[in-house]
Order: structure tokens, then sequence, then C-alpha cells
């Protein structure tokens, strides 16, 4: 998949508690990201924040991840029941304080997926 105007990102927030960072990262290329690249998932971006903190405060991880348009949303949605899926949140869950997933678009591609409304693929 390559980035263009039909593309929906998706954006995990991950507030890991302290000194799990390394051991997070680990489970998630392991276990995570081959099941996430299996439903049409590219990974785009990975990011760490703060960059440098206090030992006794946890690093917030962000995942920015493409999607192909609609029909690549759909393919994702579609295969939330597969097996590992649940395992890993419920593993995540260990690593973490709170988790988020947001779904964006660029702002110039907004009118298209308007007019699209809500389809299923």
């Amino acid at each position: 998949m390559s980035e263009d105007a039909n593309t929906i990102y998706m954006i995990d927030e991950i507030e890991l508690h302290p000194d799990r960072l390394e051991s997070f990262l680990e489970a998630f290329e392991a276990d995570y990201r081959p099941l996430a690249q299996q439903r049409g998932m590219e990974l785009l971006h990975t990011w760490v924040t703060p960059p440098e903190g206090p030992p006794d405060l946890g690093e917030t991880v962000l995942f920015v991840w493409g999607l192909a348009g609609i029909p690549g949303f759909w393919q994702m949605r579609s295969q939330t029941g597969l097996p590992g899926i649940t395992e890993w949140w419920r593993q995540c869950d260990d690593f973490c304080k709170r988790r988020t997933r947001r779904f964006a678009v660029a702002p110039e591609s907004r009118d298209a997926f308007r007019a699209a409304g809500r389809i299923h693929a």
C-alpha cells in the first residue's frame, strides 16, 4: 500500500506502565504486527513520547497505520476475530495503563469520504 488521498490512518496510542517499553515493543513485533499485516494494516510510524523522561513515568507509544481506503478499513474490521487478536489486546493490557485508537484522513480527502458515505466492502 502506498499513501495517497484514499489512505485512512489509524493511530493507536498506548500509555505504558514504567519500565515496560522494551518488553512491550518485543511482544508487539512478535505477537501483533504479523496479525495486523495479515489484516491489511501497514505500519507507517512508531513513535515514543516523551523522548526522555523520569524513569518512574511510563512512555506512550504511538503506532500510525495506513489502511487502503474504505475497502481497506472494512477488510481490517472484518478480521477482528482472527485467532490471536483478542489474546494480543489482553496481553497489551498487562503492559499499559490506557490505550486509544483513532481514525483520520488528510483534510483534502474528507469530501471524498463524505461522498462515499458509510459503505461496506
